[in-house]
């Protein structure tokens, strides 16, 4: 957005936060303390766009089921579907759509149903949303989703262009997308690229499946399926491909994607990442600029960013 990078705020204090460019250095700002309206505190990784200087914010987790019993508690969390912009010229947000708590993600869906963990990639006027995780009922009931929306910014309407199957299988070629949320996605010209996730199952199973969606023609290619170990695919040195995560960081630049850091909680060590991808899409290249190490703090100086996950998405 500029010269400015907006930051959502946390449940005690949701008003949100701004990094404003000042030449030489970064200052942080708090925008709108205390007033109304506003989002409620929540989790809204990659429930967010930005289009024309806008900040937009979809759904995300948030205590509907009562405050939670410890720290980690997930089991209070439920899921909305509002829809808020973010003005960053007047500073002032604006409610677009109510929360309704749908549930709804069949074939006759007006609009999204509720979740966290989506995914949006803008382009042009249109903001499309795929998947995301379900929170069925308490105790974090998951379901998780492959629906694939579009929002057309100018007019607020929404279009459905698959609906949920419930498909979960990495293993062979399917003609659309897997069931996931924590996923990576980001346009690159009229193309939308898709990396890895989690599909919601305990144990925990990631993928590293890669997908392009050309907007023109309103179809999905499968880049690349699902690959393990034996097949290239990790986080140091000797690997060809990216190994499977979650919440990781996909951008675009110079026709080319990056994809930074993530996580996999699959009794994996390091379970944490901060290697660092290039894709060249139009050579279906893979190289690895930075492999993945495991003793970067954040304590010390160091020359590359820590291992982390959730790092960024808007």
């Amino acid at each position: 957005m500029g010269s400015q990078v907006l930051t959502t705020g946390d449940p005690s204090d949701p008003g949100g936060c701004n990094l404003i460019d000042n030449g030489d250095t970064w200052t942080w700002s708090q925008i709108q303390p205390g007033t109304e309206p506003r989002p409620c505190g929540r989790d809204i990784w990659g429930n967010s766009f930005v289009h024309d200087g806008a900040l937009y914010l979809f759904g995300g987790a948030w205590e509907r089921y009562g405050r939670p019993r410890h720290w980690r508690d997930h089991g209070r969390l439920g899921v909305g579907d509002d829809l808020w912009r973010f003005d960053a010229q007047c500073g002032r947000w604006t409610l677009l759509e109510a929360d309704t708590w749908s549930l709804d993600y069949g074939p006759q869906a007006k609009r999204p149903g509720s979740r966290l963990l989506g995914s949006f990639a803008v382009v042009g006027e249109c903001a499309y949303l795929f998947g995301g995780l379900a929170v069925l009922e308490p105790e974090f009931v998951l379901k998780a989703l492959n629906d694939f929306w579009r929002y057309h910014v100018p007019s607020g309407r929404w279009e459905l262009i698959d609906p949920d199957t419930g498909w979960c299988n990495f293993a062979n070629r399917p003609s659309h997308p897997p069931i996931r949320g924590a996923h990576c996605m980001v346009a690159l010209g009229q193309d939308i690229y898709l990396f890895g996730g989690w599909p919601g199952t305990v144990p925990v199973f990631t993928t590293n499946d890669l997908w392009r969606y050309d907007t023109l023609a309103g179809q999905w290619e499968q880049r690349s399926p699902w690959r393990d170990q034996s097949r290239g695919a990790g986080y140091g040195r000797d690997a060809v491909y990216p190994g499977s995560r979650y919440c990781a960081n996909l951008f675009a630049h110079g026709g080319s994607l990056y994809l930074f850091s993530g996580r996999d909680t699959g009794a994996r060590s390091p379970e944490f990442f901060n290697d660092l991808w290039r894709y060249e899409p139009a050579r279906d290249l893979w190289t690895l600029l930075q492999p993945t190490d495991s003793d970067t703090g954040f304590d010390a100086p160091a020359q590359v960013p820590a291992a982390r996950y959730g790092s960024g998405h808007t």
